[in-house]
């Protein structure tokens, strides 16, 4: 007699718990319907017709294409320059042409490899993405400065003596003037310009001859 209160307590908690069981079930499954918590597009189904089902079981796998994300190892020496929310440009090898925007998302704390310590930073892709497909590798571009309508050119076109850059313009009768000029912000590729010539103008590059 003794145990009994003990038994009932015991009961009463699992008959709680099946209650809150049926009713996450029902809550997804309706007759033969059975519902995802969000939409997306299935890619793969692991049952088929007349097999039996078990606890556990996985019947099918679905993605969101309204969430993408990529894991990117990021070494430890850049990891430190990337915070959440930063933007990132993602560019998939199926797809060489296409270049995708991103945010980061999460940093984990936890270093991933042995030989070089490194960190995956998790960032998602925005935008449309129904032709990503999991799996898929490809390089992620981390901003760290951007500008945005500016007139460049490229660096090899830069001339520097000192502390002064200078480009050569092209004249009208083929000749080059050597102009002096102000540059700005550079992607290691391309210099702002600010002062010294204006969209349209030509530019020689200097290369050596042997």
């Amino acid at each position: 007699i003794n145990g009994l209160d003990d038994d009932v307590k015991t009961a009463k908690e699992e008959l709680k718990e099946a209650k809150n069981n049926l009713k996450a079930f029902k809550k997804y499954v309706k007759g033969n319907v059975i519902r995802a918590e969000y939409s997306g597009t299935i890619t793969s189904l692991e049952l088929t017709k007349n097999d039996t089902i078990d606890e556990g079981d996985e019947i099918a796998s679905y993605m969101d294409a309204d969430s993408i994300s990529m894991s990117v190892d990021v070494s430890e020496e850049d990891v430190m320059q990337i915070k959440t929310g930063d933007s990132v440009y993602v560019e998939l090898s199926a797809y060489p042409d296409e270049k995708y925007n991103a945010t980061v998302s999460s940093i984990s704390q936890e270093s991933s490899g042995t030989s070089t310590v490194s960190y995956p930073v998790v960032v998602s892709i925005d935008g449309d993405t129904s032709k990503i497909y999991s799996g898929m590798s490809g390089k992620a571009t981390f901003i760290q400065s951007e500008v945005k309508d500016v007139l460049y050119v490229s660096n090899k076109a830069i001339i520097t003596d000192g502390d002064d850059s200078y480009v050569l313009i092209k004249q009208k009768d083929g000749s080059s003037k050597k102009t002096k000029v102000t540059t700005g912000f550079t992607d290691g590729h391309n210099v702002e310009i600010t002062e010294g010539v204006e969209e349209g103008d030509t530019l020689y590059i200097e290369s050596l001859s042997e």
